[in-house]
């Protein structure tokens, strides 16, 4: 079991929500898309807090006809209020007005993925802001994320999505979500030497971020380098109280993995004491049962019937964990 909490994007794609919360998850991308350039990981999570890595889609030329912004300003406001229908006329009429209007492109193409499904017209768009812009980071991260997240997990699909990503690195190199997005579908092809080395170069660029510590030691894991993932788990407990739990609670459960009940039980302690009054109570949850088990493991019964009871209680104080 994993408490570490995702990002509306599922690293295994084809996980989007649907319905309601699909269009107000679109709708707050497209917000990001247009106003604040791509954003990595957005959520509407409150511990996973959005993190845009530009100020503006990069390198998009404004159209010097003004109808044709008009257009595209309606466009976006009728995206944001989820009528997709109503969006999508008014970005085609803006490029009707300019063909060059790369922006355009781009928002029309996300409008057709994220809010009416539509796969291939959402790419065709992208394509076509592209051939207009071969420059624009943005462009090549949101076709690679859009075919990543569509795609079964693993699947040839997965290898075009790679390129995309690539080609944005190569436009940017500090582009950390690039780096991220590369290294989960490396990992789906199976290529675990490259999804470490990627998430690796995600931790250069970002040495306090518990997340990539984390991704990267799941896939140590996956390799059998145990001893690896022990010392990235280990890292992201050095960081705040909320990461440090989740760092101090993966490796209780790799030790268990690996047989070593004892030294399990001290880190599930640890997750509990940074949590259990905190706002990650689901992780002390987690803690407390996963520490029964290793204290029945170990011959401690009592233990484990007192954190069973403990967990019971922490559900009952805690309404918005799950029962």
């Amino acid at each position: 079991m994993s408490i570490f909490p995702r990002s509306i994007y599922s690293r295994q794609g084809k996980q989007r929500n649907s319905g309601v919360m699909q269009k107000s998850l679109s709708a707050i991308l497209l917000s990001v898309i247009l106003q604040n350039g791509a954003c990595g990981a957005p959520s509407i999570i409150p511990y996973e807090r959005p993190s845009c890595l530009s100020k503006g889609i990069e390198n998009t030329k404004q159209p010097a006809n003004k109808e044709a912004l008009a257009s595209f300003n309606r466009g976006k406001d009728n995206f944001l209020a989820a009528n997709f229908d109503a969006a999508i006329d008014e970005f085609s009429k803006a490029i009707k007005l300019d063909a060059n209007f790369a922006q355009a492109f781009l928002a029309r193409g996300f409008a057709r993925i994220w809010g009416k499904d539509d796969r291939k017209g959402g790419l065709s768009d992208y394509a076509e802001a592209i051939k207009i812009d071969n420059k624009n980071a943005e462009t090549y991260w949101w076709r690679g994320e859009a075919v990543r997240e569509s795609s079964g997990y693993g699947t040839e699909l997965y290898k075009s999505a790679a390129q995309d990503f690539t080609r944005a690195i190569e436009l940017k190199p500090d582009y950390v979500e690039a780096y991220r997005r590369r290294a989960w579908v490396k990992e789906g092809l199976k290529d675990l030497n490259g999804a470490m080395a990627d998430q690796t170069q995600v931790i250069k660029l970002k040495p306090t971020e518990a997340r990539a510590y984390i991704e990267r030691a799941k896939i140590e894991e996956k390799a059998g380098d145990n001893n690896a993932a022990l010392k990235d788990y280990g890292e992201v407990t050095k960081l705040g109280a909320s990461e440090a739990a989740n760092g101090f609670y993966e490796r209780a459960r790799l030790l268990v993995k690996m047989g070593n009940n004892k030294d399990a039980i001290g880190d599930f302690t640890k997750a509990i004491d940074l949590t259990k009054s905190g706002e990650n109570a689901n992780t002390a949850l987690a803690a407390y049962e996963e520490r029964a088990r290793a204290r029945e493991a170990t011959g401690d019964n009592a233990g484990a019937k007192k954190d069973r009871a403990d967990a019971k209680g922490l559900k009952a104080r805690t309404p918005e964990i799950p029962h």
